[in-house]
C-alpha cells in the first residue's frame, strides 16, 4: 500500500515532477530519499535514528562511488597506519614538501629505506651534513674522488705530521728547498752543488773533503784524499 505523504508532513515537499508522488516511500532508491532529506521533511537525524548503526566493515570500497570520501569527512587522526595496507601509498601520492622532520620519528628511516644514488647533492641542504652525522671512519679513501678535495677545502694546520704516512712525501712533491727550510745539524751524505755534466763542487761531509770537478775529472781536493 502507498504511503500517504500527506499523513507524514510531506506533500508540501513534493511536486508532480517527483516521483515520490505516486510511490510508496519504502520502494524509492536512494536518490529520491535524498531529495526528501534536502527538502528538510526528514533530517539526518531522523534517518540515523531508523537507520540505526552500522555494522563493522559493512562499508566496503565496492559500496563507495570515486572520490566520495573527501578530506573533510575523514576525523581527525581517523586513518593510522594500522588501516593502511603495506605500500599503500606511493611517491605520487606525497605532495612536495608534505613529509618535514617533524612528520619522522627517530630512526624511523634507516639505510634500507634509501635507494642507491637516491640522495644527491641537490638534495642536502648547504650544513645539514656535519662531523656529527658521519660515523668513525665513514668516509675512506674509495669514497673520495681524485681531485675532489682542494686547498680551499682544507682547513690551516688541519693536516698535521701524524696525518702522513711514512715515506709519502717524495722528490716529485717537492719543489725547492731553501736555506731557511734546513734546520741546524749533521749532514752525514755527500751533496753535489752543480750538474754532474758540466762541473759541479761537492761536500763530503763523511770523507771530510770539498771537490770541485769540471765535469770529467776532479780538478781541486780539499781535505783527506
Amino acid at each position: 500500500m502507498a504511503t500517504d505523504y500527506g499523513t507524514l508532513g510531506l506533500d508540501k515537499y513534493l511536486n508532480a515532477t517527483d516521483s515520490l508522488a505516486s510511490a510508496p516511500i519504502e520502494e524509492q532508491t536512494s536518490i529520491e530519499t535524498d531529495v526528501i532529506i534536502e527538502r528538510g521533511a526528514i533530517t539526518t537525524t531522523q534517518v540515523s535514528a531508523e537507520v540505526g548503526s552500522i555494522a563493522d566493515l559493512s562499508i566496503t570500497t565496492a559500496k563507495l562511488a570515486d572520490a566520495a570520501v573527501i578530506t573533510s569527512k575523514i576525523g581527525t587522526n581517523a586513518i593510522t597506519s594500522a588501516q593502511m595496507a603495506d605500500l599503500a601509498v606511493v611517491a605520487g601520492k606525497i605532495a612536495n614538501g608534505a613529509i618535514t622532520a617533524p612528520n619522522l620519528g627517530g630512526s624511523i628511516i634507516a639505510g634500507t629505506h634509501i635507494g642507491t644514488a637516491t640522495i644527491d647533492s641537490a638534495r642536502i641542504i648547504d650544513g645539514a651534513i656535519g662531523s656529527a652525522q658521519i660515523g668513525s671512519a665513514a668516509i675512506q679513501s674509495v669514497h673520495i674522488g681524485s681531485a675532489a678535495v682542494g686547498a680551499a677545502a682544507i682547513a690551516a694546520a688541519a693536516i698535521g705530521s701524524a696525518a702522513i704516512g711514512t715515506a709519502v712525501i717524495s722528490d716529485v712533491h717537492i719543489a725547492n728547498i731553501g736555506a731557511s727550510k734546513i734546520t741546524a745539524g749533521t749532514v752525514d751524505v755527500a751533496i753535489g752543488i752543480g750538474t754532474i755534466a758540466t762541473g759541479y763542487l761537492r761536500l763530503d761531509g763523511a770523507n771530510n773533503r770539498i771537490v770541485v770537478n769540471d765535469g770529467t775529472n776532479d780538478r781541486i781536493i780539499i781535505g783527506s784524499t
